[in-house]
């Protein structure tokens, strides 16, 4: 009997550290959240052979959880004209050099200010390094305005969804507040903040606008004159750790009609943004660290320098997801 109980426990004991075993495997393979951008600065739109399609070969960078910060690029990617769908190949390539790949198919549509926005999804089916198993699939949601005398383009696209893969490792996500001063000398912006961010604590938040192709007006989207900047900031903690961001922002403002009919931002009222930040790194505990940042800011215009320049107070919230590299 005492055998017999014996072998009982022991199978007892197997069984459930198989359980378990299995219990950890299936949880590191749990779709994760992933919610990134992208801001397209370099697509070039080429004429194929066939007239019912358009070519496009796109390239930029962003940011995304469980990448942290990215470059993007297709080769394959057009337009069907009759349809206005869009097709092809995505490939993301971390700071690691590991690949994500996945198969971009959406609808567009031009726009009256001249844009041309499009949804729809990627569908991942793998890559290199830790995504070489990955599944998944994000919506997306982005537009692109096109220079018809060079045939080149830039853009914006948003995306979140989910990922699967034994690899891929969940990101620490956070939220923020923070109050700035800033400074217009057109066109450059210039800002001082302060903000709390849970999983970072306190910090001073210091940027300025640096050249980009982005830069400039974008359109008049709904009814308010949007343009997009680029910009770099620093965020610094009391013990001195540092974050370092580089990123964009689509700011807009009650629209002038002038009358010859152009639009022009009117800088007297209130404006809105939304930022999307990459975190390229740091310095003390953030060493190493990735990510990307999502904010919605209000501007207040209270006055002039003597210089001129537009003085502002901005009130900035936002979400964000730090990746810790490999």
């Amino acid at each position: 009997m005492k055998t017999t109980r014996k072998i009982r426990t022991v199978l007892a004991v197997v069984i459930a550290l198989q359980l378990l075993a299995a219990g950890v495997a299936q949880a590191s393979h749990l779709p994760l959240l992933f919610k990134g951008y992208y801001a397209v600065t370099n697509s070039v739109f080429v004429d194929p052979a066939d007239s019912a399609y358009l070519q496009i070969r796109v390239g930029g960078s962003g940011a995304a959880s469980q990448i942290g910060r990215f470059t993007i690029s297709t080769t394959d990617q057009r337009l069907d004209f009759a349809t206005g769908l869009q097709t092809g190949t995505i490939n993301m390539e971390d700071s690691d050099g590991n690949k994500l790949t996945g198969i971009y198919s959406g609808p567009s549509a031009q726009q009256p200010d001249g844009r041309v926005t499009f949804g729809g999804q990627i569908v991942f089916h793998g890559g290199t390094g830790p995504f070489v198993n990955v599944s998944g699939s994000v919506k997306v949601d982005g537009w692109a305005r096109v220079n018809p005398e060079t045939g080149t383009g830039i853009g914006l696209v948003t995306f979140s969804g989910w990922l699967r893969g034994a690899e891929v490792e969940p990101s620490k996500y956070f939220s923020l507040v923070e109050s700035i001063d800033g400074r217009v000398d057109n066109p450059n912006f210039t800002a001082v903040g302060e903000g709390f961010a849970t999983r970072i604590g306190k910090f001073r938040d210091e940027n300025a606008t640096i050249i980009s192709p982005l830069n400039g007006f974008v359109g008049i989207v709904d009814g308010k004159f949007t343009a997009i900047y680029a910009f770099d900031s620093v965020w610094t903690t009391p013990p001195g750790d540092e974050l370092h961001l580089t990123a964009v922002e689509t700011v807009s403002f009650a629209t002038i009609m002038l009358p010859d009919g152009n639009p022009v931002p009117d800088i007297t009222q209130p404006s809105r943004a939304k930022l999307y930040q990459t975190i390229l790194g740091g310095t003390g505990r953030f060493a190493g660290a990735e990510g990307v940042v999502f904010g919605n800011a209000l501007f207040t215009p209270t006055g002039t320098d003597e210089t001129g320049a537009l003085i502002i107070d901005g009130k900035l919230s936002g979400i964000g997801a730090l990746t810790p590299r490999r």
